[in-house]
C-alpha cells in the first residue's frame, strides 16, 4: 500500500474522486489481474471488469454522472478500501505521458481540492520524492510496463513534477517487443514531412478524406497514443488509448489490402485482449472489393461532407437564403473582420474554448454529445499551440477589437484529381476546415467567419468540412449548406470480429 498524503476525513466530504460525468470516462481507474482477484473477493461483481487479465472498471449510473461500483455515496466510503488498486492508491498523483508522448511523468492532479492548497508545503515535495522512488523501483515499474493502460493520456491540469525514466524506458523497450514484426517508433511532430511524402507517394484512393493528412492524427495525441511500423513494405500507423490499439489509416504502400493488412492484424491480435477492438479505420471507397475479396469485413462510416468552393462563398439561390440573411445581419449589426490566426492570439482563443466548454455543459445535448465536444476541445487546443509546425491555416474573426471567434483547417493531400482527370476534366484541389469556435451571443458569427475563410481559400475547388460524429444538430447543420457529395469512407475489421 502507497504511503496516503490526502486525509480521509478530508476525501469523505469531497465530491470529485469516484464520480466520473460519462460511462466510459478516461479516469476510471484501472485493475491489474491481482488487483481484479482481490476487488472480486472484496464483494466487487465480477460483471464490473470487461478483461479479467486487466480493464477499467466498468462504472454505473448514478445521479446524473457514473460511480465507482465499489464507492459507497452514502457516507463516501470505498468499500474495498483496503485492497484498492495502485491507480486509485496513487491520487492525487497521476502518472501519464508528457504532451510530446515522448516520456512518462508524475504530477498533481488540480482536480484535487485539498492538494491545490498544500502545493508548495514542505511535506508535499518530501512526499512526491517518497513516492517517485516507490513508482520507480523495479516492482512497481514493471507493473507498469506490463499494464500500460495505467500511464495516462496527457491532462492540461496535471501539475508535472518529474520525469520516470524507468517506467518510460520499459514500455519503449515493452513496444519494440511487442511483435516479430516490429520495431515500433512514436509518431512525433518531426514525422511530419516523412508522413505527407508517404501519403503523396503511396495514393491508397483518391476521395478527398480528411484523414488522410498528418496532423489530423496529430491533434488527437493526447486521447491516443500514436506508433507506426513497417510491415511488409508498407508503414503502419498504430494508434491506442484505454481500450485498445487499432490502425489508425490503411497500410501505406502500393497494396493496402495484401500481406501488410494481415500482418497488421496479427500485431493487432497480440496487443488487443479484448474482441471486438481490432481494426483499421478510414479504408477508401476505392478499395473496399479488394478487401472483402481479401476475406475481410467492411463496415461503413458517416461519410465527410464535401462542397463546391464556388457555392459556399457564393451562397447563391433560394436554398442558401438563411444563410446570406445571417451572414447580412452580422455584418449589419456587428461590423466584424477578420485576419490570419497569430501565435498571440493563443490565450484569446483559449478563452473561447472555455466558454465553449461551459456553455456545452449547460447546453440540452446528449451525454454523447458532451463527451464528443470535451474530446474535441484536446484537439484544439494542440492545433492552436503548433498551428505553424502542422502547417495549418487558422483565421480569427474580430468584433469591437476582441478575438470573437476562429477557425483552422488545411490543404489535403490527395482529391478528387484522379477521377476527375479520368473524366476529362481539370483536376480540383481540396481544403479540409477542421474546426470553428465563435462567440455565441453574436448572432450569425459562424456563418459569417465561415463564408469569410471559405473566400480566402481561392486556388481551391473543393471544401471538406470532415463528417458529423453522428450527432443529429451537426448534420442538420452541414446539410443546410447542400453539400455535392458524403465522401464514404470505411472501417475494416476480421469477419470473426465486431465493431467495437
Amino acid at each position: 500500500m502507497l504511503e496516503q498524503i490526502v486525509p480521509s476525513s478530508a476525501c469523505a466530504v469531497c465530491d470529485v474522486c469516484c464520480r466520473f460525468p460519462e460511462a466510459d470516462s478516461a479516469l476510471r481507474p484501472y485493475f491489474t489481474r491481482e488487483e481484479i482477484q482481490a476487488a472480486i473477493a472484496a464483494g466487487v461483481s465480477p460483471a464490473a471488469f470487461p478483461d479479467h487479465e486487466g480493464s477499467k472498471i466498468q462504472v454505473v449510473p448514478h445521479g446524473e454522472g457514473y460511480i465507482c461500483p465499489a464507492f459507497n455515496p452514502a457516507n463516501g466510503e470505498c468499500t474495498i478500501y483496503q485492497s484498492r488498486p495502485l491507480d486509485c492508491q496513487l491520487y492525487p498523483i497521476a502518472v501519464m505521458w508528457d504532451q510530446a508522448h515522448e516520456q512518462v511523468v508524475m504530477g498533481w492532479d488540480a482536480k484535487c481540492p485539498f492538494i491545490v492548497q498544500k502545493l508548495d508545503a514542505p511535506e508535499s515535495q518530501a512526499y512526491v520524492e517518497r513516492t517517485a522512488g516507490t513508482l520507480e523501483s523495479e516492482a512497481v515499474a514493471q507493473t507498469f510496463v506490463r499494464n500500460p493502460q495505467l500511464v495516462g493520456a496527457f491532462q492540461d491540469d496535471v501539475i508535472r513534477l518529474r520525469g520516470l525514466d524507468r517506467i518510460t524506458q520499459g514500455l519503449r523497450e515493452m513496444g519494440s517487443e511487442k511483435s516479430t514484426l516490429t520495431p515500433f517508433r512514436f509518431l512525433s511532430l518531426e514525422d511530419r514531412s516523412w508522413f505527407e511524402n508517404l501519403i503523396q507517394a503511396h495514393a491508397i484512393g483518391s476521395e478527398p478524406l480528411a484523414a488522410y493528412s498528418f496532423l489530423y492524427h496529430y491533434i488527437w495525441r493526447e486521447l491516443f497514443s500514436y506508433e507506426w511500423a513497417e510491415l511488409a513494405g508498407h508503414c503502419c500507423v498504430f494508434a491506442t488509448n484505454q481500450n485498445g490499439t487499432f490502425l489508425a489509416l490503411p497500410p501505406l504502400g502500393p497494396d493496402p489490402c495484401g500481406p501488410a493488412m494481415a500482418q497488421a492484424f496479427a500485431v493487432l491480435a497480440e496487443r488487443n485482449r479484448m474482441p471486438g477492438v481490432s481494426r483499421i479505420e478510414d479504408l477508401p471507397e476505392s478499395l473496399v472489393e479488394r478487401c472483402r475479396s481479401q476475406g475481410y469485413a467492411v463496415i461503413p462510416k458517416a461519410g465527410d461532407y464535401l462542397y463546391r468552393w464556388e457555392d459556399l462563398v457564393g451562397l447563391q439561390g433560394d436554398r442558401y437564403k438563411s444563410q446570406r440573411a445571417s451572414y447580412n445581419q452580422c455584418v449589419k449589426h456587428h461590423a466584424p473582420s477578420v485576419r490570419p490566426y497569430r501565435d498571440d492570439d493563443l490565450t484569446d482563443c483559449l478563452g473561447l474554448l472555455e466558454k465553449w466548454q461551459a456553455r456545452v455543459k449547460t447546453d440540452e445535448v446528449t451525454p454523447y454529445a458532451r463527451h464528443m465536444a470535451e474530446d474535441a476541445a484536446s484537439a484544439h487546443r494542440i492545433a492552436l499551440r503548433h498551428a505553424e509546425e502542422l502547417g495549418m491555416v487558422g483565421l480569427v474573426a474580430e468584433v469591437e477589437g476582441r478575438v470573437a471567434g476562429y477557425t483552422f483547417g488545411y490543404p489535403l493531400l490527395h482529391s478528387l484529381a484522379s477521377r476527375r482527370q479520368e473524366e476529362g476534366r481539370s483536376a480540383g484541389s481540396t481544403f479540409c476546415i477542421l474546426f470553428e469556435i465563435t462567440d455565441r451571443q453574436i448572432h450569425g458569427l459562424s456563418s459569417y467567419i465561415f463564408r469569410e475563410f471559405c473566400k480566402q481559400l481561392t486556388g481551391y475547388e473543393y471544401i471538406n468540412t470532415m463528417d458529423d460524429s453522428g450527432l443529429e444538430g451537426l448534420r442538420r447543420a452541414k446539410l443546410a449548406y447542400h453539400p455535392i457529395q458524403l465522401v464514404k469512407s470505411y472501417i475494416v475489421t476480421l469477419a470473426s470480429e465486431t465493431r467495437p
